[in-house]
Order: structure tokens, then sequence, then C-alpha cells
């Protein structure tokens, strides 16, 4: 669930998976199995990639509300 958000601010920033872990250093396999929902990226990294692209983790941390909206 936190890789499709991710993957929305990716597509909304219009900056690549592969340009952030290139600037950032980070695993682009581990970043693609993240993204698609097959494995976890730490907390830190994910902070960092946030920090990146000017968000706050939390945004993408939220829970979805009860009403199923994201």
């Amino acid at each position: 669930m936190m890789g499709n958000r991710l993957k929305d601010i990716l597509n909304r920033e219009k900056v690549t998976a592969y340009r952030i872990c290139k600037d950032l250093k980070i695993d682009q396999s581990q970043m693609s199995r993240f993204l698609h929902g097959q494995g976890s990226i730490s907390l830190k990294k994910l902070k960092q990639v946030m920090d990146y692209l000017g968000y706050d983790i939390e945004y993408v941390k939220r829970r979805p509300s009860q009403k199923g909206d994201d």
C-alpha cells in the first residue's frame, strides 16, 4: 500500500525511481520490490525519499479511511 502511494507521488512529481535511487544511493531492486508490494524499505530510507521529493513521510504512512478512500 505504501509503495502504491509512493508510485503516485513519483508520477505526480515526474521523477523516476531510478533517479531517486541513483541520487540517494538506494538499491534499485529493493526500491522496485517496495513499489510493487513485494518487499520493504527501511523507515530511514523512506524518509530520505520523501524528503527528497518534498513530502512529509506521514503522507505515505497514513491509513486509508473507513470509507475506502486513499
